[in-house]
């Protein structure tokens, strides 16, 4: 499916928004309709490096982090073509110029949907998520960023199924 991107941008669907929104889940599901390939950036950090994320952040701090996201970043955009990436949760708040990389879709999600959604493991594995007052603050202040970012908003309380429905038909749920 052509989703005739400007002309000016890298064909990549980047999807963003706040840790536990189902950019993943989404974003393999819309890989796999579009047959792209699919990229976690968190993923692709952890195995050019060798660590999770949260070691990084516990070994190297959240600079050294960053840096990492935007390296990650800059390959995507230099060398990814035909991708849906989905980004970890900081990246579409801290990466600037993101749709260098691609359309940037925002999987909206309330803060209290994406506490139901997590279980402790999953919390653990982000270390942002420690304390769930200072992850409400930071779900504030990314919100309004991840909402300029985007190209189309979506709404993540939805079935995947009917998300990529809407990416593909570049239509707001």
């Amino acid at each position: 499916m052509d989703l005739s991107l400007p002309s000016n941008r890298p064909s990549n669907i980047i999807l963003i928004g706040f840790m536990g929104c189902g950019k993943s889940s989404v974003g393999m599901a819309l890989a796999h309709s579009l047959k792209w390939d699919f990229i976690d950036t968190d993923s692709m950090i952890e195995a050019r490096y060798g660590n999770t994320i949260a070691q990084l952040f516990e070994e190297k701090g959240e600079g050294y982090f960053r840096a990492q996201e935007r390296d990650t970043a800059r390959i995507i955009a230099n060398d990814r073509r035909h991708c849906v990436v989905a980004t970890g949760g900081g990246f579409g708040a801290m990466i600037e110029n993101i749709r260098q990389l691609g359309w940037v879709v925002y999987l909206k999600l309330p803060f209290e949907a994406i506490l139901a959604r997590m279980d402790k493991e999953q919390k653990a594995k982000r270390p942002l998520f420690s304390d769930t007052n200072a992850a409400q603050i930071l779900y504030n202040a990314r919100a309004p960023i991840y909402k300029s970012q985007a190209d189309l908003i979506v709404d993540a309380t939805k079935p995947v199924d009917a998300i990529v429905q809407a990416i593909l038909k570049k239509e707001p749920l």
